[in-house]
């Protein structure tokens, strides 16, 4: 019997351009992604009815709106996971370093070819975003999210210019900063040269953006990139025999025909080029279906909204000035975490620093997979597309 795999999100705000005056994107700086694959959806439920008891949980479903204060629930529903071996998908991302990882890769290491698709070349921009992330100031986002919501010569001429004022501020110590440089330099006078004879250069760096209904275009889309992750790491999971395995996604009246256009767009670029990753394959031979459907018919999609939750929320809290997560959130959160298996793909997956991993005393060595979604991907346009 397939699985049938049920998604869920919490704290997406749409796209990161819209970052806010104060860069807090709208109060939700974490993102989260929950997926769950089952085999008996029945069985869910009735496990369900009984933690719904156990734990004096009220209303006609499930949401987790409604278990902020409950985090017994959710380490129980992480114990039956683990006893019942349903496989679990979660990805978190902080948005702040989001935009760092499409900054580098559109600045200073634009795409160029298969060589970004090198394990080095992965590492190296990993390292960038993970410097501006602690560095970076806020002026220089601001500059480089208004390139990409309103491209122009003189926008992106802004940007660039903005990054490498502040890189040269650097400490002459900071090699990173002046490795980045010498690329934005040479990025910058690139863009020039384009200038010459192109009407619109900026448009082989900069994000391109995804189309949605009536036309609207949203850049820099972390339901997105975490939504393709996580297929690519069902593909790893089901050892690229995902023919008749169907996804349920909760409903997204934005995004819908965007994810449906991009899990088709995967099927068809990384059919043969294999990606350097532990955790998840690019590579689909096959194609599951993928249907959107209302939380209210579905204890999967229930279940996943829950988890979803509770993990931005934690994540959001911990990593806070002043936030410090109580004992049973902990140990919830610790729960979930021990159902990661970077073999098989499954468990947590962090698009976060390094130095906001140690914060959440997970450290360096957790199951950090891929933060660069691969060129060719729309929203990140290559120079020698397929």
């Amino acid at each position: 019997m397939n699985y049938v795999y049920y998604l869920d999100e919490s704290g997406n705000t749409g796209d990161l351009v819209r970052m806010g005056d104060r860069l807090d994107f709208g109060g939700q700086p974490i993102f989260a992604l929950v997926c769950i694959g089952l085999q008996d959806e029945a069985d869910l439920e009735r496990e369900v009815q009984r933690l719904r008891t156990v734990h004096n949980i009220q209303g006609a479903e499930v949401k987790s709106t409604n278990l902020r204060n409950k985090p017994g629930f959710v380490s129980d529903l992480a114990t039956y996971l683990r006893q019942n071996q349903i496989p679990l998908f979660i990805e978190v991302v902080e948005k702040r370093y989001f935009v760092c990882i499409h900054l580098v890769q559109s600045l200073i290491l634009p795409p160029v070819g298969s060589v970004d698709f090198d394990a080095e070349a992965i590492w190296l921009k990993n390292a960038f975003a993970e410097h501006l992330r602690i560095t970076i100031p806020d002026g220089v986002l601001k500059d480089f999210a208004d390139a990409c919501d309103n491209p122009s010569l003189t926008s992106v001429r802004t940007a660039f210019d903005s990054l490498a004022a502040f890189l040269r501020q650097r400490p002459s110590g900071d090699q990173a900063a002046w490795a980045m440089l010498r690329s934005v330099e040479q990025e910058r006078s690139d863009l020039e040269e384009r200038a010459l004879t192109d009407e619109q250069p900026w448009k082989p760096i900069l994000p391109s953006p995804d189309s949605g209904k009536k036309g609207k275009q949203f850049w820099m889309l972390p339901n997105l990139s975490s939504f393709t992750n996580i297929y690519a790491r069902i593909n790893h999971f089901s050892a690229q025999q995902v023919d008749g395995i169907t996804i349920v996604h909760d409903e997204q009246l934005q995004f819908d025909e965007i994810i449906e256009f991009n899990k088709k767009t995967m099927e068809r670029i990384f059919h043969d080029k294999p990606l350097p990753l532990i955790s998840a394959n690019y590579s689909l031979k096959q194609s599951a279906s993928l249907v959107f459907r209302s939380s209210h018919s579905s204890i999967g999609i229930q279940v996943a909204d829950v988890l979803a939750g509770f993990v931005m929320c934690y994540v959001q809290e911990a990593l806070s000035k002043n936030g410090e997560p109580t004992a049973p959130q902990q140990h919830a959160f610790s729960n979930l975490g021990s159902l990661t298996n970077e073999e098989l793909g499954l468990g947590i997956n962090f698009a976060l620093s390094y130095r906001e991993l140690e914060r959440l005393r997970i450290g360096a060595t957790s199951n950090v997979q891929m933060d660069f979604i691969p060129p060719g991907i729309p929203g990140f346009p290559t120079k020698d597309e397929s």
